[in-house]
C-alpha cells in the first residue's frame, strides 16, 4: 500500500502544491476562454458611412483635412435637425447612402470594414500608388480608421468655425447663379470649400 504525502514532503515537481495556485490558475484559464469568445464592440454606424463620404468627397488623399472638416458638418446637421450623425450624414449624401446606392462609382458602396476590394473598382487595390503612395486598400483602412476617430470626437475639428456645408467650385458657382450667398470657413488643407449657405438671396450684382 502506498504511503500517504506528508505535509512535509517536498513538492512534486510541476504540481500546483496551494490552494491559492490552483484557484488563481483557473481563474486565469476562464478569463483566457471568455477572451477568446469576445468580439469587439461594433463600429458606430457613423464610421463607416463618414468614410465612405470621405473617399467620395476627396478621394484616397488621405493627408488632407477634408473627412474631419465633412465630420465637422455632419456634426452640425446632427444637432440642427435633432438626428444622430449617421442619419445627417445620410442626409448629406442620400445618393451614395441610400438603399440601393445610386452614384456613378458604385464601387463606394462596396467599401467595408473587411477591407476587401469593393465589387465593380477596376483600379489595383493592394498595389502602392505611384509617388510612394500607399495602397487603396491602405488608405482606405486609413479613412475608416480617422473616422472612428472623428465619429468619438478625438479628432479634432480643423476648421476655424462651424461650416453647414461643403462643395466643389463648380458647386459654389451654381449656388451663387441661383442667388444664394456662401461664407467660407477656413477648414484648412482640403480639396473642398466648407462654409455656410446664405438662406436668403443676394443681389446677383453681389456674386462674384
Amino acid at each position: 500500500m502506498p504511503r500517504l504525502r506528508d505535509p512535509s514532503d517536498p513538492p512534486l515537481p510541476g504540481c500546483l502544491v496551494t490552494l491559492a495556485g490552483l484557484l488563481a490558475a483557473l481563474a486565469a484559464c476562464g478569463l483566457a476562454a471568455r477572451a477568446v469568445g469576445q468580439t469587439a464592440p461594433p463600429d458606430d454606424p457613423a464610421v463607416l458611412l463618414l468614410a465612405r463620404t470621405c473617399v467620395s468627397e476627396r478621394g484616397w488623399r488621405t493627408e488632407t483635412d477634408d473627412c474631419a472638416a465633412i465630420g465637422a458638418v455632419a456634426r452640425y446637421q446632427a444637432g440642427a435637425r435633432g438626428v444622430t450623425l449617421a442619419a445627417a450624414l445620410r442626409a448629406l449624401s442620400p445618393r451614395l447612402h441610400g438603399a440601393p446606392c445610386r452614384v456613378s462609382r458604385g464601387w463606394l458602396c462596396g467599401l467595408d470594414h473587411s477591407g476587401e476590394r469593393p465589387a465593380g473598382l477596376r483600379a489595383p487595390w493592394e498595389r502602392p500608388r505611384a509617388g510612394g503612395r500607399p495602397s487603396r486598400r491602405d488608405a482606405w483602412l486609413a479613412t475608416l480608421n480617422a473616422a472612428r476617430g472623428i465619429v468619438a470626437g478625438t479628432v479634432p475639428s480643423p476648421c476655424a468655425g462651424e461650416p453647414h456645408a461643403w462643395g466643389s467650385e463648380l458647386d459654389l458657382r451654381r449656388r451663387r447663379l441661383a442667388g444664394y450667398g456662401w461664407r467660407a470657413v477656413d477648414c484648412g488643407a482640403t480639396v473642398n470649400r466648407f462654409g455656410v449657405v446664405l438662406r436668403r438671396r443676394v443681389a446677383r450684382a453681389d456674386a462674384p
